[in-house]
């Protein structure tokens, strides 16, 4: 859709991970529109949860529009 942006929140799962290197994997293997221009790296705990222990969708995108979760652009 026309003037949104890709977003992406990630967990990194080891150390030295960084938005630029996401990024620069990412425009490898995807098409460039999919490609996120904004990254967040979180940790497991800053991850919204249901009380079903599943992620909560909504509960995360207003965490991102809102900058609770402070986005990187890459």
């Amino acid at each position: 859709m026309r003037g949104e942006e890709v977003c992406a929140v990630v967990v990194p799962a080891a150390d030295g991970v960084d938005a630029e290197s996401l990024s620069a994997r990412t425009r490898k293997e995807l098409s460039t529109y999919k490609v996120p221009t904004r990254w967040v790296l979180v940790t497991s705990a800053q991850i919204p949860t249901l009380p079903s222990g599943k992620l909560d969708r909504k509960g995360l995108r207003t965490l991102v529009v809102d900058g609770t979760l402070e986005a990187v652009q890459a």
